[in-house]
């Protein structure tokens, strides 16, 4: 719970903080223009791997197979997507690296192998004991329904 208040309060507030500073440093329309041009081509980038990922997902579906890797990719596809739109240096950061195919794969890894060690797997058998229900007496019965 922390570390979610930490991330949506201060997180916001360092991005707001290295935007001023880099609008002092460089200009504000320039610092503008930055954010702007990080949204569109992060949108842009977006798109045209969503695409691509949608189409394997599809040709792995059609073939019968499970494209477990594909739809984690897709997640951080879509949260990439989101951090670009939101104005921010850090956020934009964090987009492009979720949305780029070589480092997004790394991020997957690191992630599933964190999610693997805490998540524990339990298997449900629903097999009973045969002898338990087992009854030796067959009935044949025939029969009409009026």
């Amino acid at each position: 719970m922390l570390n979610l208040l930490l991330l949506f309060t201060v997180v916001p507030l360092v991005d707001l903080f290295l935007l001023v500073y880099i609008g002092k440093i460089i200009g504000f329309w320039e610092t503008v223009f930055i954010v702007l041009a990080t949204g569109v081509s992060g949108a842009v980038l977006a798109r045209s791997e969503g695409v691509f990922l949608l189409q394997r997902i599809q040709k792995d579906m059609a073939n019968g197979l499970m494209p477990k890797k594909d739809l984690i990719n897709g997640f951080f596809l879509v949260i990439g997507s989101v951090l670009l739109v939101t104005p921010g240096v850090i956020t934009d950061i964090v987009g492009f690296l979720l949305i780029m195919p070589g480092s997004r794969d790394v991020i997957r890894l690191i992630v599933t192998s964190r999610m693997k060690r805490h998540l524990k797997m339990h298997a449900v058998s629903f097999d009973s004991n045969p002898q338990e229900y087992s009854d030796d007496n067959v009935i044949d019965a025939e029969g009409t329904i009026k």
